[in-house]
């Protein structure tokens, strides 16, 4: 069971009544607190909502896991990172789609060996070991939308960047710059219908 403590009214506001048979070694907010990272003793994470008490699980996600870091800005909401020793995983939480809440893996990239503290507007902030700061952006969420107009691989990728992103205002601009493909609006329309 997972209670939450509410700070300003000093007492238990919430409490997630999800039978499960083994411990939590990891909770990790949302920057709203109305989603929860949890990771149990076995390595399976989930996705609580302690408004309906509904867990989900997270596809593909390495089992030692030991850092999680939700982005922190309104318009990458649902966007989270879990850290293992080697290794970084991006997610989306979709919270309303025709199948329902999902959670989708959106790019495993190579890890450094600063410490993860903080994820805005897909920047991540390190912790250096001299404990200043490092920032850089999340790799595989980047778009450049009027550098490479005419390279048509750069274009088609950005495109299909903004759909796993659900930027699809972002996707519409790279399809109405790759007009070479001609299903590119299909594509854009189903996803968007998906949601």
């Amino acid at each position: 069971m997972i209670y939450l403590f509410s700070l300003m009214e000093w007492e238990f506001c919430v409490s997630t009544q999800h039978p499960h048979n083994t411990g939590f070694k990891e909770l990790s907010p949302d920057f709203s607190g109305t989603r929860i990272f949890a990771l149990d003793s076995k390595g399976t994470a989930f996705i609580c909502n302690p408004m309906d008490c509904s867990m989900l699980t997270v596809p593909n996600l390495p089992s030692n896991i030991n850092k999680v870091l939700w982005d922190h800005s309104p318009s990458y909401k649902g966007i989270f990172i879990a850290f293992d020793e080697e290794v970084a995983n991006s997610f989306i939480y979709i919270s309303d789609s025709l199948e329902g809440s999902k959670v989708d893996h959106l790019h495993t990239f190579p890890r450094n060996d600063l410490y993860p503290a903080l994820l805005v507007d897909e920047e991540i902030t390190f912790i250096t070991p001299t404990g200043k700061t490092s920032a850089m952006p999340v790799p595989g969420h980047q778009l450049d939308m009027y550098g490479y107009v005419h390279d048509p691989v750069q274009l088609e990728n950005n495109f299909q960047i903004a759909l796993k992103l659900r930027r699809f205002d972002q996707a519409f601009y790279s399809g109405l710059c790759y007009e070479v493909r001609q299903h590119w609006r299909d594509e854009l329309a189903n996803a968007a219908c998906a949601t």
